[in-house]
């Protein structure tokens, strides 16, 4: 019986197993993300490109520690300096400045008053053709004002080293080739003395003013006699007196009460001038005073270091007027670093 009911299913047919089908949901069709772009990235995109560069001219070895010149400044100056001990005040000599001149007359629209750091006035002339018109106001106030009052046309000089001059250079023909290649009266132009340099040939320290010294600083080459001599620039020196020798006042203001003005700078004797020295080394005297290590010259870099920066207190104004003469009164604190200003 067993053999038959495996017989009967041997023969039967093989039942098929059905898997049941599972839906699969459509795909879903990719949504593009949208990107909130600000305003400053619209007007980036809609601004036009902007120029490409130009490449630069990598600086050569002898240039990268050259001094940089300020830029020329924007208006010219008059100063009036009141003499101190005098009966004279600042506000007496403008009275009668401005009762006798006209500015308009001078093609002066205005002025702009400042106090200079040595108590004295500044008037400021801006515009085209300030420099002839702070000339010709500088000439009426010389005019008016008479004795008791320093009336000055300053400007601001730029200094320079100029070297490989030959034996037979003098300064006075460095000084000549200077003003004309720079633009300026020769008048302006202030030389050393030529000393020689460890190759042999000639250095010279030259002062003119800041636009000519700009100019032939970017050359930095001059054409004197047969050579192309080298220009540098110096950097400008600090705010000095030279009552104390210290940094960061001037003689006006100084409160120290060591008198160094007629010591020699480079070995502090009082007998001569730093340029005829006949010391063999130098002997700071500031330095020497002080107590530091005093085997350099005067305002080297080993130097006794300037006083701590800080505000000023008020020059002369109004208030100091009325002690007579415009005389100041000292200040307690030594006012911080400014920039000295070279009269003409």
């Amino acid at each position: 019986a067993r053999a038959a009911k495996k017989k009967s299913s041997a023969g039967g047919p093989t039942p098929v197993r059905v898997t049941p089908q599972v839906s699969v949901p459509p795909p879903v069709e990719a949504v593009p993300w949208s990107q909130v772009v600000g305003r400053r990235a619209k007007r980036a995109a809609k601004a036009p490109p902007a120029p490409p560069t130009p490449p630069q001219q990598p600086a050569s070895k002898r240039n990268r520690g050259a001094a940089v010149l300020s830029r020329p400044p924007r208006s010219a100056a008059v100063t009036l300096t009141v003499a101190p001990g005098g009966d004279k005040t600042y506000a007496g000599i403008m009275a009668t400045a401005r009762e006798n001149i006209k500015i308009e007359d001078l093609g002066i629209a205005e002025v702009r008053p400042r106090r200079a750091r040595t108590g004295g006035l500044i008037l400021e002339v801006s515009g085209p053709g300030r420099e002839e018109k702070a000339e010709a106001l500088a000439t009426r106030l010389r005019e008016v004002l008479k004795d008791g009052v320093k009336v000055a046309h300053p400007s601001k000089y730029g200094e320079l080293r100029v070297s490989g001059l030959e034996d037979s250079t003098s300064p006075e023909e460095v000084a000549a080739a200077v003003a004309g290649a720079g633009g300026c009266p020769v008048e302006g132009v202030r030389a050393g003395v030529i000393r020689s340099s460890p190759n042999g040939l000639g250095t010279l320290w030259v002062r003119c003013p800041l636009a000519a010294a700009r100019k032939l600083a970017t050359a930095g080459r001059l054409k004197v006699g047969w050579v192309a001599a080298r220009v540098e620039a110096l950097k400008a020196r600090p705010l000095q007196c030279y009552r104390c020798l210290e940094k960061g006042h001037t003689q006006h203001r100084c409160t120290a009460e060591v008198d160094r003005s007629r010591r020699c700078y480079r070995c502090g004797d009082s007998s001569h001038r730093a340029g005829q020295c006949p010391a063999a080394d130098p002997k700071c005297p500031l330095c020497t005073d002080l107590g530091r290590p005093a085997g350099h010259r005067l305002g080297a870099k080993a130097c006794a270091p300037p006083p701590k920066k800080g505000r000023a207190p008020p020059a002369q104004g109004r208030q100091a007027e009325t002690q007579g003469g415009g005389a100041e009164k000292r200040p307690s604190k030594d006012p911080g670093r400014g920039e000295a200003m070279i009269t003409a």
